[in-house]
C-alpha cells in the first residue's frame, strides 16, 4: 500500500527548481522592462558624451598595459606562494621523518636492553 501512494505522489507531482518562486504580474514586468530600458539608454547616451581621444587612447594603451602587468604580479605572486607551500611541506615531511626514525631507534634499543 505504502508503494502505490509514494507512485500517485510522484507522479502528480511536478518537480519545480524554485517551488516558492511566483509568477509575476504582467505590469511588474512592463515597468521592469521600461526601468530597464531607460538605464540602458541613458548609458548610451552617457558614452557617447566621452571624448573620441578618451575612449581610444586611453581605453586601449593604458588599460591594457596595466592588466598585463597586474596579470604579471598576480603569476609572481602564486609563484612566490608555491615556492613557500613546497619549503613548508617538505620541512613538514621531514620533521616527521625524523621525529619517526628516534622513535624507531628508541623502540630497537628498549628491545635490546631488555632481552
Amino acid at each position: 500500500m505504502n508503494t502505490n501512494n509514494l507512485k500517485r505522489r510522484t507522479s502528480s507531482k511536478r518537480s519545480y527548481l524554485f517551488k516558492s518562486k511566483a509568477t509575476k504580474s504582467k505590469r511588474r514586468q512592463f515597468w521592469e522592462a521600461i526601468v530597464m530600458l531607460i538605464i540602458g539608454c541613458n548609458l548610451v547616451g552617457f558614452l557617447n558624451t566621452l571624448p573620441r581621444t578618451f575612449i581610444t587612447s586611453r581605453l586601449s594603451k593604458e588599460t591594457l598595459l596595466q592588466l598585463s602587468s597586474s596579470f604579471i604580479n598576480i603569476v609572481n605572486s602564486i609563484a612566490t606562494i608555491g615556492s613557500a607551500l613546497v619549503v613548508i611541506i617538505l620541512l613538514i615531511v621531514s620533521l616527521i621523518l625524523i621525529i619517526g626514525a628516534l622513535y624507531r631507534i628508541l623502540i630497537l634499543i628498549k628491545r635490546n636492553r631488555s632481552s
